[in-house]
């Protein structure tokens, strides 16, 4: 590990300590903002975090047991005559992930860190070294490789949109497979218009 991604990580577990600091202290923890400003904390190191850091953090914030209520849920409706789509749905409600706020330590000491779920990320972020070219944020490539077309992309509705939907997964029990659809559907939102960018070179 060099030096300067040493001192990046190191300076994020301080600012993320900042942050924690700063929700504890607050009047109304509870208020939305915060929960806006975790997830964006969680997706600056999610995204240059590599791919088994990526895995370790969901396993990390996934509930003990969630997957088998599910699947129970789901079994039991269908003894009682549901019809599959419908018990689908119902099995989802249940809460599959901890609360956002659970990807960080309660308060800034060593033991809670070394427990806190986004340290998977942040052990293992590295801002110039993405876990894939695919997963690297597609306006970065597209600046690196044809800087005068970098503003057709800008404005790209579809993007806004993809953007929306990971907006729409900001519940108090968050459901984290759509942030992964909405980053998933941003990249591939991105890489299109990436496309049609360059064909106009």
């Amino acid at each position: 590990m060099s030096d300067d991604v040493d001192k990046l990580r190191s300076q994020l577990y301080l600012d993320l300590g900042a942050f924690v600091d700063l929700r504890r202290a607050a009047k109304d923890p509870d208020d939305p903002k915060w929960r806006a400003e975790a997830l964006v904390w969680i997706n600056k190191v999610y995204r240059y975090a590599t791919l088994d850091g990526r895995r370790r953090f969901l396993d990390e914030m996934k509930l003990p047991g969630a997957d088998q209520k599910r699947r129970m849920a789901f079994d039991v409706c269908r003894k009682q005559g549901g019809d599959e789509a419908a018990c689908r749905t119902k099995a989802e409600t249940l809460p599959l992930f901890r609360g956002i706020f659970e990807a960080f330590p309660k308060v800034n000491a060593l033991k809670e860190w070394y427990a806190a779920p986004i340290t998977q990320l942040v052990g293992t972020y590295d801002p110039k070294n993405p876990p894939a070219e695919d997963l690297k944020d597609w306006r970065d490539t597209l600046r690196e490789e044809s800087p005068g077309t970098a503003y057709f992309v800008d404005g790209v509705e579809a993007v806004g949109e993809a953007a929306e939907s990971l907006g729409d997964a900001l519940t108090p029990t968050i459901a984290w497979w759509k942030v992964g659809v909405a980053l998933a559907g941003t990249a591939l939102v991105g890489a299109v218009a990436y496309r049609v960018a360059t064909a106009r070179r």
